[in-house]
């Protein structure tokens, strides 16, 4: 892992200065070594009753981005909010990092580009657009998910039968001040949805030597209408995960 960067020595000291305050040590955190991690508050709850995990009250942004923690069939894993901006995700990204988090399935708020909302998709690529993935991304425009990890969740979704396609992401800064250029540039590289949370998880894995996949949920899309209620596809990721997560510590 390239734990040697400025951005990354920074977080380590920032958790281990708010640790001695406190009187905590690391394992304190409940910071596992698989953490799913999501944007979305209605599908972060569901997972949380239906996974049985336990909040823990010291983690570092409890008041916005809480964090729980569980074990399901002897397998320990934590499940986190994701912070709501890309240079705060960023931030906990590291936090998580150094806490002794390295492999992450996100599952994340993505707006459509002419793909229609109510649709699941798993993200195989996406291509830096946005500040803070750029500065991850060390000149690399284009990102893949983690084979391993996209691997597994492809037989899962496959599995359960759950409807998915497959998308390239993109991030952007201010996803409501595009423009039609905007998304001329979107079309003309092939970007299906865009979520700067993904963008920025995905580039900040490949610049840790961490894995990742994501899967964004469309809640909107740019073009067609009308909004669809999503609630559906939180049940189903919620049992897939549920059902499957023993097999996680065995990848």
């Amino acid at each position: 892992m390239r734990m040697y960067s400025q951005s990354l020595r920074s977080a380590q000291n920032s958790v281990r200065a708010w640790l001695q305050d406190r009187a905590l040590k690391v394992e304190d955190m409940h910071v596992h070594q698989w953490v799913i991690i999501t944007d979305i508050k209605a599908l972060y709850r569901k997972l949380v009753n239906e996974l049985d995990a336990q909040r823990n009250p010291d983690w570092l942004h409890d008041d916005i981005a809480p964090l729980h923690f569980s074990r399901l069939s002897g397998m320990d894993f934590t499940i986190v909010m994701a912070m709501p901006s890309g240079s705060a995700f960023s931030a906990e990204l590291e936090e998580l990092a150094v806490l002794g988090a390295r492999q992450f399935i996100g599952i994340f708020d993505a707006i459509g580009v002419g793909i229609g909302s109510g649709k699941l998709v798993h993200v195989e690529n996406v291509l830096c657009s946005d500040g803070v993935s750029l500065r991850y991304s060390m000149g690399h425009t284009e990102i893949n998910a983690s084979y391993r990890l996209s691997k597994f969740i492809h037989a899962l979704l496959n599995m359960e039968e759950i409807k998915y396609g497959e998308a390239r992401a993109g991030g952007i800064d201010t996803p409501y001040l595009i423009t039609g250029n905007d998304l001329n540039y979107m079309e003309r590289n092939g970007i299906h949805v865009l979520s700067s949370n993904i963008s920025v998880l995905y580039s900040f894995c490949y610049y840790a030597g961490l894995e990742c996949c994501a899967l964004g949920i469309v809640s909107e899309d740019l073009k067609l209408k009308p909004r669809i209620p999503c609630d559906k596809i939180y049940t189903e990721i919620t049992s897939m995960l549920k059902k499957h997560i023993l097999e996680l510590a065995l990848l």
